[in-house]
């Protein structure tokens, strides 16, 4: 018996695996290490950016779109506080929470 595409496309939806940028988010809240924060923040943003240019290939759902989102609100609040906490700390370009240099520019976070 074979499988239809749309067969296949509801089996894969079922068995969708968690994407990276997920577990960086959590790693980067887990951090106590003040030195060690900003790096977890920014591999955090990155693997969220990686995600969403994923996204026509492979949509997700508003879920995770709202959750991307939320997230992204999270990693901001935290590179401003640390930023407040550690005078001179530099960010790269992706991570500074610009929102015309992020990829979800537009959408409310």
């Amino acid at each position: 018996m074979s499988m239809t595409f749309e067969m296949l496309k509801i089996q894969r939806n079922r068995l969708r695996v968690p994407h990276s940028w997920q577990q960086a988010y959590a790693s980067a809240l887990r951090e106590s290490d003040p030195g060690e924060l900003l790096g977890r923040v920014e591999y955090a943003i990155n693997a969220i950016e990686r995600r969403y240019s994923e996204w026509e290939a492979d949509p997700g759902s508003l879920a995770e779109l709202t959750a991307i989102q939320k997230c992204i609100s999270v990693l901001r609040r935290l590179i401003k506080r640390e930023q407040l906490r550690t005078p001179g700390t530099v960010l790269s370009t992706a991570s500074t929470g610009n929102s015309e240099t992020t990829p979800l520019a537009g959408h409310s976070n």
